[in-house]
């Protein structure tokens, strides 16, 4: 099987060169023999390094077997990290209905007027287009590229794991070369996804934190400036 533009080294590469040198324990990389060891106490890490070791596995090899592996794992670690991105949300000031979202819940009331909490289960690429409309809604310059070919090969991934998760026939155990290269091109588009969410976030922490710091230099001059003012009367006065 042939994957020039996606050889397991050069995509191994990528992703540390997105995420920054300091994601792994190991700070060089071999670009002939990926070996970079992930940290084991982080959930980010975890997620992210079971991706790369299994496709390692994978291009030592190549066993229907091992694709079917490397999807299942690619797409739990996908959710994971999705996760990761709506948790991000809670810092920004969110509407009630967005909080709900964020927490995938709904609410009813009952026949006696208890409020009761229930699981809300939010189809995948839903939740991701609403956590792209509640950043804009915070952030209105972020934007999402649908356009981009990661999105629709991580919805195709999306079916594939559907079908591995649901066979029906052995037809629905096989992996073909292209939806290899789709979980390669839709999983690296999801990670730029939440890197880019968890960025905006943090931006719009400094922000908020700035414009607070700037608020509290104001109202530090006023009252200076009044206590001036009390003192030059009093000055007067005497």
């Amino acid at each position: 099987m042939t994957r020039s533009d996606h050889s397991l080294h050069n995509w191994h590469a990528i992703i540390l060169s997105t995420l920054g040198t300091n994601f792994s324990q190991t700070k060089t990389l071999n670009t002939q023999t990926p070996t970079t060891s992930f940290r084991t106490d982080s959930f980010i890490h975890v997620l992210i390094g079971d991706v790369v070791a299994a496709f390692e596995e994978l291009e030592s090899d190549d066993t229907p077997m091992r694709r079917r592996s490397a999807i299942r794992t690619a797409f739990s670690s996908v959710e994971g990290l999705m996760s990761v991105a709506r948790k991000s949300l809670k810092v920004l000031p969110l509407t009630p209905a967005e909080i709900a979202i964020v927490q995938e819940v709904s609410y009813e009331v009952n026949e006696r007027g208890t409020i009761s909490e229930r699981s809300r289960y939010i189809p995948f690429d839903r939740n991701l287009k609403a956590t792209v409309q509640i950043v804009r809604r915070v952030r209105p310059d972020y934007s999402l590229d649908y356009d981009h070919p990661g999105w629709p090969a991580l919805k195709r991934t999306l079916n594939v794991r559907h079908r591995l998760t649901h066979p029906k026939a052995l037809e629905d155990l096989t992996i073909s070369d292209e939806e290899i290269e789709d979980v390669h091109r839709g999983f690296l588009w999801f990670l730029a996804f939440v890197i880019e969410v968890m960025e905006e976030t943090v931006d719009d922490i400094k922000e908020t934190y700035s414009e607070l710091i700037r608020e509290n230099e104001h109202l530090s001059e006023v009252i200076r400036d009044l206590g001036d003012g009390e003192k030059s009367g009093e000055e007067t006065v005497q």
